[in-house]
């Protein structure tokens, strides 16, 4: 048998090891877009000195007056949950990622003790619970505030169950005198994954009227609104749905939801990737049981140039029959509270035809290598004459890969413990195994040598 088959196993051994380790430092798929950085500024990234797996933040702070508007940012590694006075408002997990989220806290905000109550979990193979957070708010004389992360909150590392007279560690009234102070720690090069509230949605004064058709009684109604968008870049589009019951959004003709509404929150769709140059028509249809109905919509689109308003006006029109809407007043000075739909964003065929392209290149790709390296170690191993043939570590290597491309998935997600200790196992005792093989030595070199596949 040729000895420089050896040398193109531990080429292939290599080449895997390569791809293996990118992926496992990206923590995404190759042909995955790195997500955008959401900027946390001021807010410093903190954990528990020394570093934990599960991490709880708490700070107080005391405002004179309710402010008029107030959203809280939060980032954290893998998981994360939000409390504020009490109530929990949110919560995100990308295991293996670096989630964050934006929500709009101006409805649970009080004048005088205010605490923000932070939980982190960190379930990523290496790594330590660290947390960024900001809270910001516009006073009465429309100046920005803000408290951020940094080394004077309240830190522990372990939960203090609530029993008979004892508060949980998220309530205001809960005593956290003994708890360390935060360390401000440095992640390195964090990409986040962006929120999908926007900013812009919690950020900006309320807009937007209560609306509805002439028929006072239905309890089902459709809207449209056309607009027109100059040939400028996007640079974020949203659409918020305030209604007492199911509410569907359809953009140029594609839809979001239908989600569960109510006139307590808004639903926020993003429709950036759904807008086109020209002509486009925002469409909301809202069902439910309740009467008289009514819809309150908020919405936007930002472009490098100019801004576009998209809040319920009368501009919007009743569809089918274009009608003037019926407008019951504003939606403020307290609007609904945002909250991001959980509506999954449309994949476009070409990003599908992409994936799937990749996927039969790579096993093109394995075919063609697979054929090499049989060829190279000559007449002692047949091209057909030996199952074991195509048996070796690129085959594997590849397949794996390519599954990974195909079905998007991040190897430090939840089966990322099978992935970092089975998987390599199994590619070692291939490899292991083909050597051997290579060697022609052993019982098991004897044992094919003796039973052809043919």
């Amino acid at each position: 048998m040729k000895r420089h088959g050896l040398g193109l196993t531990l080429v292939i051994l290599v080449t895997f090891a390569a791809l293996f380790a990118s992926v496992w430092r990206r923590g995404q798929a190759l042909d995955q877009p790195l997500p955008t950085k959401f900027e946390l500024e001021p807010a410093a990234w903190v954990g528990y000195p020394g570093g934990s797996d599960v991490l709880y933040l708490r700070k107080s702070m005391v405002l004179a007056t309710v402010p008029a508007r107030a959203w809280l940012r939060v980032a954290a590694i893998d998981a994360f949950e939000v409390y504020l006075n009490g109530q929990r408002i949110g919560r995100e997990e990308y295991i293996g990622g670096w989630p964050s989220g934006v929500y709009d806290v101006a409805g649970l905000l009080r004048a005088g003790r205010n605490v923000v109550a932070l939980k982190a979990e960190s379930t990523t193979f290496g790594t330590t619970a660290t947390l960024a957070a900001s809270l910001e708010w516009i006073g009465t004389l429309g100046v920005e505030h803000a408290i951020a992360t940094d080394s004077t909150w309240r830190v522990e590392r372990r939960q203090r169950f609530s029993g008979l007279g004892v508060h949980a560690w998220f309530e205001p009234d809960f005593l956290d005198h003994d708890w360390s102070w935060s360390e401000v720690v440095t992640p390195g090069d964090v990409t986040l994954i962006p929120p999908e509230l926007p900013l812009a949605a919690v950020a900006s004064d309320p807009r937007g009227e209560w609306i509805w058709h002439a028929d006072r009684l239905a309890t089902s109604g459709s809207f449209a609104r056309p607009f027109v968008l100059e040939d400028a870049p996007v640079r974020d589009a949203w659409i918020a749905v305030a209604a007492s019951g199911a509410v569907l959004v359809a953009v140029n003709g594609q839809l979001l939801g239908p989600v569960a509404g109510s006139e307590r929150n808004m639903e926020v769709f993003e429709i950036a990737s759904m807008l086109r140059p020209g002509t486009n028509t925002l469409f909301v249809h809202v069902s439910g049981e309740t009467r008289p109905m009514r819809v309150g919509i908020r919405g936007q689109v930002r472009t490098d140039r100019y801004t576009l308003e998209l809040s319920s006006d009368d501009r919007w029109r009743s569809s089918p029959d274009h009608a003037p809407v019926v407008r019951f007043g504003a939606l403020g000075p307290k609007p609904p509270v945002l909250v991001a739909a959980s509506v999954p964003k449309p994949v476009s065929m070409r990003e599908r035809v992409d994936t799937v392209g990749l996927f039969f290149v790579i096993l093109a790709l394995l075919g063609v290598v697979g054929t090499a390296h049989v060829w190279a170690m000559g007449p002692a191993v047949p091209l057909l004459g030996r199952w074991l043939g195509f048996c070796q570590p690129l085959a594997v290597s590849i397949l794996l890969m390519g599954a990974l491309q195909l079905v998007d998935w991040d190897p430090r997600f939840s089966l990322g413990w099978a992935y970092r200790f089975l998987v390599p196992a199994a590619i070692l005792l291939l490899v292991g195994t083909w050597l051997v093989l290579l060697q022609g030595r052993g019982p098991l070199s004897a044992l094919v040598r003796r039973r052809p596949f043919a």
